[in-house]
């Protein structure tokens, strides 16, 4: 018997053994899904705006969705409104999948650590995996890569609305094991100013207190993402160096 945590012993078989399409549903989206972590009345003001039609339901204890095909300009797609929670999530979009979806815009709402305007837009390139179902999926790993080839046309989708986004990768508590062991060291943190991390939990609180400031990133090894240094942009109004208010100083 495989000693490893269950959630580590990852499965690669494509099939299962209940296939998402079992109900046998007379449904075949299209190829396009836009899946929206929104709420209900969201949806609806979207429809109101849009030519469209009920194409599906989906079915279940708690949600039960409708799939839409949505017309966006000259193109069909299919809309569906997504629950809350990685495993629900995962589920009503392997059967969408199983029914004709194969490309995947999500949408939705999140939290933060640090003060952002609100609906300020964000892009994320890389999650991390902290919640334990897309272990069903992937081999075991600390972050997964959205495909980049699909981030490029939802950037220039972005930009020829001309909207703003963020597409960073932040310090995570996660990282907190990784500062400790660069800021533990004597040799390192006291000639920058900053004095020698005494714990994980204090490389930890670092994080929360300090590097999670806007323009505060971490600076990760290519090959493998691991964070060794982090950089700041100063603004002119918060540095103490004599700048121009058209340049940044790098801390």
């Amino acid at each position: 018997m495989n000693e490893q945590s269950y959630i580590l012993d990852f499965d690669d078989n494509p099939h299962a053994v209940i296939e998402p399409r079992h109900d046998d549903r007379p449904f075949q989206f299209h190829d396009k899904l836009l899946y929206a972590f929104v709420p209900e009345e969201e949806i609806k003001a979207f429809l109101d705006q849009h030519l469209h039609r009920t194409i599906g339901e989906f079915h279940s204890v708690s949600f039960t969705p409708k799939i839409y095909e949505v017309q966006l300009g000259n193109e069909l797609v299919t809309l569906c409104q997504a629950p809350l929670g990685a495993s629900a999530a995962v589920q009503l979009l392997d059967w969408l999948i199983g029914y004709g979806v194969k490309e995947v815009l999500t949408v939705g709402t999140a939290g933060v650590l640090v003060d952002l305007p609100e609906n300020v837009m964000l892009l994320p390139k890389r999650a991390i995996r902290d919640e334990g179902t897309s272990f069903h999926y992937m081999e075991p790993g600390r972050f997964v890569d959205l495909n980049s080839d699909f981030l490029d046309k939802v950037e220039r989708a972005i930009k020829k609305l001309d909207l703003s986004y963020k597409e960073v990768i932040t310090w995570t508590t996660d990282d907190a094991e990784n500062l400790y062991k660069y800021a533990k060291d004597p040799l390192v943190g006291p000639i920058a100013g900053w004095p020698v991390h005494t714990s994980v939990d204090n490389s930890k609180e670092i994080i929360q207190t300090v590097l999670s400031a806007d323009e505060t990133y971490a600076v990760c090894l290519k090959e493998d993402n691991i964070a060794i240094g982090s950089v700041g942009l100063i603004p002119p109004a918060q540095t103490c160096t004599k700048s121009g208010n058209d340049e940044i100083e790098i801390g």
